[in-house]
């Protein structure tokens, strides 16, 4: 491994936030923010930069968070992940590279598809790192060998990924989605088809069914047997999908409000039209994360404003107020302490609810 590290940018200060007991600290990168990812052991804090550098943060060392800097791609890094390892992440760029890098700014290529392909990554910690690249889709483990290869999706894939249990892996593409399981030498494949562009893959915490996107809808699929529901209700394509931590809502982003759909353990779907929370005239929802552990829905927005929603109760706090920057990064942390946000104009912000979780009671 070599290190990419580069000696300390910038020295964020909590402050606080429009909560109270909810702590924020904010960097200026000048560069437009694309991701954020926190590691397993949330030690670390990942945001990907249009310019191709990763900037870290670590989380639990200092009061005041130093802010490095880690020249990991030569173009925009368009997606970032948690690694098999506690405090490790694995990156895709536009210079068609993907490379892992830890805490600490050391780090090593995985493979180079060529300048300009366009990669989706995803990782699972029990079963290593999947890439797509055009129509092929290749597992590594831990340690960069290669354990499958499929080659006859077709082009382009648009996302991928792995079940929360590891036991499938999603593909979306053009005219629908295909489910691996299995994953080994004898993998088994259920291609369900759609008309349109499938985007946007989100797995149900349980497992048990897969979302996609498809053109002003959603689409969810029952992992065991391929069963479709269609989920109506918005007005522009869902731009991200996200499941509830217990498997009960599927929210999605990308028309004027939040909006979340009931789902059934059986069925998949609870007919009816969704819930909208979060509904702003006129200014689409660009990203949204669902709390790991509690029924709540981060949503940032084309304005710049990043909005919290209780899924159960209905109830809206403003965190960060519309400046003008759209938010095109937005992350929970495994433990649900910290949300991670990421602007086009370039700022860096992460809200510390570990003070506030306690006066909750949760």
């Amino acid at each position: 491994m070599l290190s990419l590290m580069s000696p300390a940018l910038a020295l964020g200060f909590p402050q606080p936030a429009n909560v109270p007991g909810v702590q924020m600290t904010r960097w200026t990168v000048d560069q437009p923010v694309g991701t954020a990812c926190f590691s397993r052991s949330v030690d670390h804090l990942a945001f990907g930069l249009s310019d191709g550098t990763l900037r870290l943060v670590p989380l639990r060392r200092f009061a005041a968070r130093m802010m490095s800097a880690a020249a990991l791609h030569h173009r925009s890094i368009t997606a970032i992940r948690r690694d098999c390892a506690d405090d490790r992440f694995v990156c895709a760029g536009a210079d068609g590279r993907v490379a892992f890098i830890n805490g600490d700014g050391f780090g090593a290529e995985i493979a180079d598809y060529g300048d300009g392909s366009t990669l989706c990554i995803d990782v699972h910690p029990a079963v290593g790192r999947a890439v797509a690249h055009r129509t092929k889709v290749e597992i590594f483990d831990s340690r960069g060998n290669r354990l499958s290869s499929w080659t006859d999706h077709p082009e382009p894939i648009t996302d991928l990924s792995f079940s929360p249990d590891g036991r499938h892996l999603a593909v979306a593409y053009e005219g629908g989605t295909t489910v691996w399981s299995g994953l080994g030498k004898d993998a088994t494949r259920r291609d369900l088809a759609v008309h349109g562009v499938c985007h946007s893959l989100a797995w149900s915490p349980d497992s048990e069914h897969v979302a996609a996107s498809v053109g002003h809808s959603a689409r969810c699929w029952r992992a065991a047997d391929g069963h479709k529901v269609i989920m109506h209700g918005g007005d522009r394509s869902p731009k991200e999908l996200a499941w509830t931590s217990d498997s009960r809502y599927l929210a999605g982003g990308g028309n004027s409000a939040v909006l979340c759909w009931p789902m059934r353990r059986r069925t998949g779907y609870e007919p009816g039209w969704p819930r909208a929370l979060g509904v702003a005239a006129d200014c689409p929802v660009t990203r949204i994360s669902c709390h790991p552990n509690h029924p709540l829905v981060a949503a940032g927005y084309d304005d710049g404003c990043v909005l919290l929603a209780d899924i159960s109760g209905g109830r809206e706090i403003v965190l960060r107020h519309a400046d003008g920057e759209s938010i095109d990064a937005l992350q929970w942390s495994p433990d649900g302490d910290y949300l991670a946000t990421g602007t086009a104009g370039g700022v860096a912000a992460v809200f510390d609810f570990t003070a506030f979780t306690r006066q909750q009671g949760h």
